[in-house]
């Protein structure tokens, strides 16, 4: 028979299982799956121990507020929101057997509904974080343009004015020749064109321009 946890995709719902146990068994069996693509260097055995152990041996009655030490203190705040559904998951299945052994059975499958729940958040967030990752990327790029159009304009104007009203040889020899007093005034400004990248980024700003001849320099 096909293993329903191995088979099915990320994001897929459960089939309506006969017993507590089977759908514990595949909410574990999908969880671990999460556990070791997230973290591939990792084992059943870490699984067991990180993530099952710890909430067998742990007393808590709401099965939500089980903190598993191993990772309280991580620094990747989404891996930490991973592995704490993922470890939530895993103790609402846990807690659905023990109401499962004690003849709780209404309890019990509401405890597999919460599971459920905690699974299918963590999987939502794996499937999720790459594409949020990406519109946050291409915001902040955007952004950073606008903000950059905004504070280096009037430098850019500034500097084909300048580079204009020189005899220059050429764009950098312009560049070169200007950059102090660019430098200057993006101190000004507040702005604060970089000393080291100022003669590249001058140097761009004057694309356009024609050198060599006065008559022919624009500062359009």
């Amino acid at each position: 028979m096909t293993d329903i946890a191995l088979t099915r995709k990320f994001g897929e719902p459960f089939p309506i299982f006969e017993s507590i146990q089977a759908a514990c068994d595949a909410i574990v069996k999908a969880a671990f799956r999460l556990y070791i693509i997230i973290q591939p260097e990792k084992s059943a055995e870490n699984f067991r121990d990180e993530v099952l152990m710890p909430i067998a041996l742990s007393s808590s009655e709401n099965p939500a507020q089980i903190e598993v030490q191993a990772f309280k203190n991580h620094t990747k705040h989404s891996f930490v929101i991973y592995i704490r559904a993922i470890c939530q998951a895993c103790a609402y299945a846990q807690e659905a057997e023990n109401a499962h052994r004690e003849s709780r059975e209404s309890e019990g499958w509401s405890h597999i509904g919460n599971a459920h729940y905690q699974l299918g958040f963590a999987e939502g967030i794996f499937m999720l974080e790459p594409t949020l990752a990406s519109v946050i990327s291409a915001q902040n790029r955007s952004s950073a343009s606008v903000r950059d159009t905004t504070q280096y304009e009037p430098l850019r104007k500034l500097a084909r004015e300048l580079a204009a009203a020189g005899n220059y040889k050429s764009k950098r020899n312009a560049a070169l020749s200007i950059k102090d007093r660019i430098i200057a005034e993006s101190r000004k400004t507040g702005a604060n064109l970089s000393e080291m990248q100022a003669e590249k980024t001058i140097t761009g700003w004057l694309s356009g321009m024609t050198f060599a001849r006065k008559q022919g320099t624009s500062a359009s």
